[in-house]
């Protein structure tokens, strides 16, 4: 193991050390060549303003894992946390008696990721989880005698009594997999936390990845077209069972508050589920969930009590939660401990990255900040949305009221605190790390719903800054605070035309329709406004908002950098004139190898190509940049804006 520690590391720092003497002396040329290498000279800014922007970008970034300005931050922090993590802490053993920390903990999942790193196997997975006390995968049965040249039986049929199907759905939703059959989330009633329990949709079936796990397990052809035809069918089934559920008047659909003690009595199926999710010994006297349909549970039990269509269903989970981990989680491990155990990694970045320079950093943020808000506050004066003098008050209050997070970390962060957050997290073994990921995303999953206030707990760790609207909160993730988003001595236009900019589009979010709508009822007619009316004539979307907050973070962005600088606005490292540069750095936020694909993941929106594209069209400065004859494609007559 410390040999292949020895030689990962070997190589990363190389191509850091290697990366660090091939640099420029001026970040400020360095972002240049970025720039440079990304314009595609055949196109025509007027006509398509991505395309001449971010034309060549795919080609400047030939990294499979590069796929847009927000992967190449990810990876650089990424090879960031794991230089110091190799630097600053290296491997420890531990008795077997002995309590990890939260910093122990983080440490033998790092190095037990290092140890895993070039032989990742999906399917190991399974060894570490199974359908129940005693109990194998009927597939793995099959598996483990194909491997050892047996032919083919059909897996033992289970003793009544050792499978318990709810258990086993409580324990595959503990780590944040949706199996379409049971559904749950934490929400927060009467100041307390509460589980509610519902009857989800089915998800489609990903036919394509079901046929390539089942490939990765190493049947023989007609095993995997068995096993495939039959997973659709039994998908068919449910799909079926769920439908008649739905349709019969008969059905319950009212949601009742039950105390635990009471479906630990009448409903131990709940109780199972539940008790997977939120431990027994974390119950109080006075601990409810709220469950709608309970009578569409009961009628499932009644569906899978045959020992065969039993084991068919735990083939389906089990392929589908396989699925899960692969392609709904990052495969690198390095992604994927980072993703889980975020507050740890952040915590131990900030005290050797970020804190030596805190200082230094915090009072430039708070310089771009203060710019960006003056910036704001005079576009509302011009008050384009006719808002009366109530509506001006409130919408400045909600402006005032946010509150920034650099590092996404809890306030008044120290050890401690990280303690009792992972406290319920098991020690980890350096050498176990399929064992440790299933624990660390329980813990995740866990963790989503008991975030600390003003963190973001989301599944793949923010690189960006981000709003979040449930604590009118900006979060500033370490991982943006390097370029070519972010850099102390980049020149002003280049730290306005892109971390500016993301900073004036998250406050954006906090006034855009949907919030101020929620806010007061005096904004209920705002989605009526000609402006809006404007953006959805010009170019529909379902993401109104979004564009909102892209159209006033680049007017913002734009002029505090012409108004805070305008005694020196032309950079001298470049004779690009200085409006072209604004727009074309800009654009790097949106430039993907993907530009006319929708986002992925959680984060859903127009294409990067339509998004870009919107700003050009809709800013009167673009078109003076860039001279776009009046009627020009990026230059409409008509022009679009919010505030």
């Amino acid at each position: 193991m410390e040999s292949k520690t020895a030689f990962i590391f070997r190589v990363v720092l190389y191509g850091l050390v290697a990366s660090v003497l091939t640099q420029t002396p001026s970040e400020d040329v360095r972002q240049l060549q970025t720039i440079e290498v990304s314009i595609n000279r055949n196109a025509n800014p007027c006509v398509n303003f991505y395309e001449y922007a971010c034309g060549n970008w795919s080609a400047s970034h030939p990294n499979d894992i590069e796929m847009d300005l927000e992967s190449v931050i990810r990876q650089k922090h990424v090879l960031d946390y794991m230089q110091f993590m190799a630097e600053e802490y290296p491997l420890q053993e531990f008795d077997a008696d002995y309590q990890q920390n939260f910093v122990d903990k983080t440490l033998a999942y790092f190095y037990s990721c290092i140890a895993e790193f070039e032989s990742y196997d999906v399917l190991k997975y399974l060894e570490e989880i199974k359908p129940g006390a005693g109990l194998e995968w009927p597939l793995v049965e099959v598996m483990q005698r194909q491997r050892n040249g047996k032919p083919y039986v059909a897996p033992n049929v289970w003793p009544v009594g050792k499978f318990h199907l709810f258990t086993l759905l409580g324990k595959l939703s503990s780590y944040g997999f949706e199996s379409g059959l049971i559904d749950y989330a934490w929400v927060e009633m009467k100041g307390r936390q509460v589980m509610k329990i519902w009857v989800p949709e089915l998800p489609e079936l990903q036919k394509n990845l079901l046929r390539t796990i089942l490939r990765e397990m190493k049947l023989p052809k007609r095993l995997i077209r068995k096993y495939y035809l039959d997973m659709i069918r039994l998908h068919q089934e449910l799909q079926g069972f769920l439908e008649t559920y739905m349709q019969d008047e008969e059905s319950d659909h009212v949601e009742y508050e039950i105390p635990y003690r009471g479906l630990k009595h009448d409903l131990q199926h709940l109780y199972r589920f539940i008790s997977q999710i939120d431990p027994p010994s974390k119950h109080k006297t006075h601990s409810v969930a709220f469950i709608s349909d309970v009578d569409y549970f009961a009628k499932l039990l009644l569906e899978f009590r045959n020992p065969h269509k039993v084991q068919r269903l735990c083939n389906y989970l089990m392929l589908q939660f396989l699925i899960y981990l692969k392609y709904t989680q990052p495969e690198n491990c390095f992604y994927t401990i980072k993703n889980r155990l975020h507050l740890p990694f952040d915590y131990l970045y900030s005290k050797y990255f970020y804190h030596p320079q805190a200082e230094e950093y915090n009072s430039h943020l708070s310089l771009l900040s203060t710019k960006i808000y003056r910036n704001i506050f005079g576009l509302i004066k011009e008050n384009r949305l006719d808002l009366s003098a109530d509506q001006v008050k409130e919408l400045k209050q909600q402006l005032l009221n946010i509150t920034s997070n650099i590092g996404n970390l809890p306030e008044n962060i120290n050890f401690q605190l990280l303690e009792e957050l992972y406290g319920n997290l098991p020690n980890m073994d350096a050498e176990k790390f399929y064992s440790n990921d299933l624990q660390a995303l329980r813990h995740q999953n866990w963790l989503r719903y008991h975030c600390p206030s003003k963190v973001i707990c989301i599944p793949q760790f923010p690189v960006l800054p981000r709003y979040d609207v449930s604590n009118n909160n900006v979060v500033i993730p370490f991982a943006a605070l390097q370029t070519p988003v972010y850099h102390l001595d980049l020149d002003p236009i280049f730290s306005l035309s892109t971390f500016g900019f993301l900073l004036a589009q998250s406050y954006a979010q906090s006034i855009n329709v949907d919030n101020l709508q929620h806010i007061s009822e005096r904004f209920e007619h705002l989605q009526q406004h000609p402006n809006i009316k404007c953006m959805q004539q010009q170019e529909p979307s379902d993401y109104i908002d979004e564009r909102i907050a892209d159209l006033m973070g680049a007017r913002i962005a734009y002029q505090a950098y012409a108004q805070e600088y305008k005694y020196n606005l032309q950079p001298k490292f470049t004779t690009i004139p200085w409006r072209q540069l604004f727009f074309l750095n800009m654009a790097q936020i949106f430039c993907s190898k993907n530009p006319e694909d929708l986002e992925g993941g959680d984060m859903e929106g127009d294409t990067s190509m339509t998004r870009l594209n919107q700003i050009a069209m809709n800013l009167e400065i673009f078109g003076e940049a860039f001279q776009c004859p009046m009627g020009s494609e990026m230059n409409p007559a008509r022009k679009c804006r919010y505030l």
